[in-house]
C-alpha cells in the first residue's frame, strides 16, 4: 500500500503531534509499505530570523497557501492520504477525492473557540483557524478519534455522522518500560551534573509532566504541591519534578512567593531515556489535567512501573484503567490528601498497583494501532463505512 503521511509544521513544536506522525512512518515502514511522511516547510521564515509576531503570519502563508499546493501533486501518487493531527484538516480540499484518514486528537482549541470551555478564551484568528479546521473534519469521510471521549465530543460540535467518527486508541510511542534501578540513578546523575540540580540522582520526589496549556493545570500541580507540604508529615517530604516547557511567569511567580526553590525542580526538554529514567523512579506521576484528548504521560508513566493520580473524568478514566487513582483537579486540598496517601501506601499495595498500570499500558502497544490503521486506509479505499 502507498500511503501519505501528513504532518505539523516543524517550528510549532507540536511534539506530541510530531512524535505520532513519525511513530506511523516507522511502523508501517515497518510492515512493508511504502510511506511518505509530508510536512509544510518553513520556506518564507528558513532561517527562522524573523520577528516573532511577523514569523507567525510567515508560518500561517507556508501552511496555507505554499503547502496546498505541494500536497496536491504529491498526494496523487498515493493509495490513501493519511492527515496525522485533525488541526491540518483544512487540507482535505488539497486531496482531491483521495480515499483518506484524519486522526481527531482532542477538540479543546475548537470547544474553546466555540466558547464551550470556561477555563479558556480565543482571540479573533484562533477562532477564525478553528473554524477553518472545523469545516474540514465536517468533509471527512473516515476520522480516527484517539479515545471515546474525543468521540463523543467531536459528534457534539462538528456534522459528522456517527458512523465517520472511530475509536483507535493511540499506541506508545516510545518503548518505555521499568529502568532498572542502577541505571535510572546514573542517568538521573549525568542529568543533573549537565543542568547543576544536585541530588537529582538521590532524593525520592513526586513527577509531573506536560505543556504550558490552560488545560495542562501546571499551577494546579504547584499548587496541590504547596498544600501537601501544609499535611503533617511522619516521612521525608519528596521533592516535585516538573518536565516539559520551561515555567511560565506565573509558575516562576507561585514558586517563589512560596519559597519552593528547593523543593520545585523544572527540567525541560528531556529525552525519552530521561523521561523514562523519571518515570521509572518517581514515587508517583500527578497529573491533574483540566481536559485531555488521551492523555499519553498517564501510559508512559504506568508502562515504567508509577503509580499514577490523574483526574477523575473521560479520557483519563478511559486510559488509566483500575490501575490508576483519580481525583477532582480542583479540589486541590483532598488532591494532596491522595497524593500523601500513595506516598504512604504498603510496598504491597504499591507493587499491586504497578503490576496493575503495566497490565494497562499494554493495551496500548503501536502494533494493535497500526492494525486498526491498516483495516482503516483498506476501507477508506473501498469506500465503505468505517463503522
Amino acid at each position: 500500500m502507498k500511503i501519505l503521511l501528513v504532518g505539523n509544521y516543524l517550528p510549532d513544536e507540536q511534539e506530541s503531534m510530531q512524535r505520532f506522525a513519525e511513530l506511523m512512518e516507522r511502523e508501517l515502514a515497518l510492515r512493508g509499505h511504502k510511506v511518505r511522511l509530508l510536512r509544510p516547510a518553513p520556506r518564507l521564515n528558513r532561517s527562522g530570523s524573523a520577528p516573532l509576531g511577523i514569523a507567525k503570519w510567515l508560518g500561517y502563508l507556508d501552511k496555507l497557501i505554499l503547502f496546498p499546493l505541494l500536497l496536491k501533486r504529491v498526494a496523487r501518487r498515493f493509495d490513501v492520504v493519511h492527515i496525522c493531527d485533525h488541526s491540518n484538516s483544512f487540507y482535505l480540499p488539497s486531496i482531491q477525492n483521495k480515499p483518506h484518514v484524519i486522526t481527531c486528537h482532542d477538540v479543546i482549541a475548537i470547544r474553546s473557540a466555540l466558547e464551550l470551555e470556561s477555563n479558556s478564551s480565543t482571540g479573533w484568528s484562533g477562532k477564525a483557524l478553528q473554524k477553518m479546521i472545523l469545516g474540514g473534519l465536517n468533509q471527512a469521510a473516515t476520522v480516527a478519534c484517539v479515545s471515546m471521549n474525543t468521540r463523543r465530543e467531536l459528534l457534539e460540535v462538528s456534522k459528522l455522522k456517527p458512523h465517520s467518527a472511530v475509536v483507535i486508541y493511540q499506541g506508545i510511542n516510545y518503548p518505555y518500560s521499568p529502568m532498572p534501578h542502577q541505571e535510572a540513578m546514573a542517568t538521573l546523575s549525568s542529568l543533573g551534573k549537565e543542568r547543576a540540580i544536585e541530588n537529582l540522582d538521590s532524593t525520592p520526589f513526586i513527577f509531573h509532566v506536560g505543556g504550558n496549556q490552560w488545560y495542562k493545570n501546571r499551577l494546579g500541580v504547584l499548587r496541590i504541591y504547596q498544600e501537601l507540604r501544609t499535611l503533617p508529615k511522619g516521612s521525608i517530604l519528596p521533592r516535585l519534578i516538573m518536565a516539559g516547557k520551561p515555567f511560565d511567569e506565573e509558575m516562576r511567580k507561585f514558586v517563589n512567593q512560596h519559597h519552593l526553590t528547593e523543593w520545585v525542580v523544572e527540567i525541560p526538554n528531556c529525552s525519552n531515556e530521561q523521561l523514562r529514567a523519571f518515570y521509572s523512579s518517581a514515587r508517583v506521576m500527578l497529573f491533574p489535567s483540566l481536559a485531555e484528548g488521551f492523555g499519553w504521560p498517564v501510559i508512559e508513566a504506568q508502562a515504567c512501573g508509577c503509580p499514577v493520580l490523574t483526574s477523575n473524568f473521560a479520557p483519563l478514566t478511559e486510559i488509566g484503567g483500575e490501575a490508576a487513582i483519580f481525583c477532582d483537579p480542583k479540589d486541590e486540598r483532598e488532591v494532596a490528601r491522595q497524593l500523601d496517601a500513595l506516598l504512604s501506601e504498603s510496598e504491597k499495595d504499591r507493587d499491586a498497583r504497578v503490576h496493575g498500570g503495566l497490565s494497562n499500558a499494554k493495551r496500548f502497544s503501536p502494533q494493535k494501532m497500526i492494525d486498526s490503521y491498516l483495516e482503516l486506509y483498506r476501507t477508506a479505499m473501498t469506500g465503505r463505512s468505517a463503522a
